[in-house]
């Protein structure tokens, strides 16, 4: 899996989120592709914990600035991390 850049929002500190993502979610795919369970599970750990920092931060920032659709956005994300 090759770099990618997955959401550039313009804003720095969400972006280095995303640019961390996509390290994890590449992280995860070799560790798919070439190791063993417990480097699956590591991986996959990262991930999901990188994932719910993110959109914990996305939250506060959509509440911080009255972002008018951020309860479907929230419920988007939830619907992620579940499935995740």
């Amino acid at each position: 899996m090759g770099e990618r850049d997955y959401a550039d929002t313009g804003f720095g500190p969400i972006d280095v989120e995303h640019r961390a993502l996509s390290g994890a979610l590449a992280s995860l795919v070799d560790a798919v592709r070439t190791g063993g369970a417990g480097e699956v599970r590591a991986a996959l750990a990262l991930v999901q914990r990188g994932v719910a920092e993110h959109f914990a931060h996305e939250a506060a920032l959509m509440a911080e600035h009255g972002y008018p659709k951020a309860k479907p956005h929230q419920e988007a994300h939830a619907i992620f991390l579940a499935d995740a």
